[in-house]
Formats: structure tokens, C-alpha cells, sequence
């Protein structure tokens, strides 16, 4: 199984948002309920890795995604703990 290096806290990724799905599970660990939204996007690879675009995809609260759509240019903030703790839309001149 591939094991991604973890987002740290205060790092970016410019993504393109490509898919949305709704998630809802009870929790194995806690018992809580989860609800949210896995977000898939893709990203250029960079001239290291290859060329064209590479996809992944993240987990992220509703509240984090309430505003975010297919085919939007988002900026993903993560935490320490490599979650994503906030969205911003990107900005064009």
C-alpha cells in the first residue's frame, strides 16, 4: 500500500476540484458519526515527477466544503496533522 508523505500545518496545494462525494459512516474508532465530503482534484505534476496532471482526493467537513463546486481552483490549507482545516477559492487577475 502507498503511504503519502502527510501535509504539515501551514502547507498549500493549487488543486482543480473534479469530484464530490458525500460521506456518512459511524465512526469504528469513536462511535461518533462522520459527515462530510471527500473532495477528488487534480494537480500538474511537477517537471521532477513527469508531465500532466495527477489526482488524489481528501476528506473535509461540510462546513469546509459547503461553498466549493466541480471544476472550481481551490487553495487546500492543512494542519499539523495533514487535514484540511480550510479552503480558499483562487483568485485571477
Amino acid at each position: 500500500q502507498r503511504k503519502e508523505k502527510r501535509k504539515r500545518k501551514g502547507e498549500k496545494e493549487m488543486v482543480r476540484i473534479i469530484g464530490i462525494e458525500d460521506v456518512h459512516y459511524t465512526s469504528k474508532r469513536t462511535g461518533n458519526e462522520v459527515r462530510g465530503k471527500k473532495l477528488y482534484y487534480t494537480q500538474p505534476l511537477s517537471e521532477k515527477k513527469g508531465k500532466g496532471l495527477s489526482c488524489d482526493s481528501v476528506f473535509v467537513s461540510n462546513e469546509i466544503a459547503q461553498d466549493i463546486d466541480i471544476d472550481f481552483e481551490v487553495e487546500l490549507l492543512f494542519n499539523k496533522y495533514g487535514n484540511v482545516v480550510d479552503i480558499r477559492l483562487a483568485e485571477f487577475c
